[in-house]
């Protein structure tokens, strides 16, 4: 790894450890919650007639990196701006 390449083998670890940690602390704290609210969600959707879906782990990790590609594609040229078209063409050659 290139964190023993730049310091010291102490240092190094230490700095892994509390990187990990702090990692684990925040996925927890962003991943507990969602999971406490499952069987309130799973009453107001039976009690409302709405459909509930539960999927495996790859499944749902799936479904969000789809999803932000998606979004991430939509948004590499949300509008064609007139000033950014003309700047990529010179001479009528779009350098684009």
């Amino acid at each position: 790894m290139a964190l023993y390449l730049l310091l010291p083998d102490g240092k190094a670890s230490a700095f892994l450890g509390l990187q990990l940690a702090v990692f684990g602390i925040c996925l927890g704290a962003a991943f507990a919650p969602n999971h406490k609210g499952m069987p309130i969600v799973r009453e107001y959707c039976e009690l409302h007639g709405i459909a509930d879906a539960e999927v495996d782990l790859f499944t749902s990790y799936r479904i969000v990196v789809e999803h932000l590609n998606a979004v991430g594609l939509r948004a590499r040229d949300p509008f064609d701006c007139p000033l950014a078209a003309e700047l990529r063409s010179v001479g009528g050659r779009d350098l684009a």
